[in-house]
């Protein structure tokens, strides 16, 4: 399953069509160019890859409601899934490493669900932001994972917020109907 999060409860997306998403929806640096359809394989996922990830949760008001689109990765032709680490190495998404992001390219999505759901509980942990050329570097000269962790938390001088340990709630299933 592939999951995408909004905000915006005024409309049910019976279709997705990929897009560039507007500027305040796009990390710094984030590619510009290329229409998509940010989605990830968790909830908690996506949360992290929302503009401020878990900061922003922490900062928010409460109670924090999100509406969820499922869809089928069976449906997604492979060749237009990008991974995350193909949007961290290119440059494209420079915390997809740490958010899980995926981009669906060149085709449209139907969800096969939509539901609202209240957050209730969560962790936000603090992982390493660094550019793909260190974390190549740092990889190259550490020995194992957890070195490798040292190393990046040594080189980095801002963090990304992760959303672990996701505890919610469905408020409503949505019907979608196109």
């Amino acid at each position: 399953m592939l999951y995408h999060l909004s905000k915006d409860f005024s409309q049910v997306i019976t279709v997705f069509i990929p897009r560039i998403p507007q500027r305040e929806q796009r990390m710094e640096g984030e590619n510009e160019d290329t229409p998509r359809i940010c989605v990830a394989k968790s909830i908690e996922d996506c949360l992290s890859a929302m503009p401020g990830g878990g900061y922003a949760l922490e900062s928010g008001e409460k109670p924090h409601r999100i509406r969820v689109y499922e869809f089928d990765e069976r449906t997604v032709n492979p060749n237009n899934l990008i991974p995350p680490s193909l949007l961290y190495f290119s440059g494209w998404v420079l915390d997809a490493w740490v958010t899980g992001e995926y981009w669906v390219i060149n085709q449209n999505l139907v969800p096969v669900r939509c539901y609202d759901i209240e957050l209730d509980a969560y962790n936000v942990f603090d992982a390493p932001f660094v550019k793909p050329k260190q974390f190549r570097e740092a990889s190259l000269k550490c020995k194992n994972l957890e070195e490798l962790l040292e190393e990046l938390e040594e080189l980095t001088e801002q963090w990304i917020a992760r959303v672990a340990n996701l505890h919610f709630h469905k408020i409503q299933d949505i019907e979608i109907s196109g």
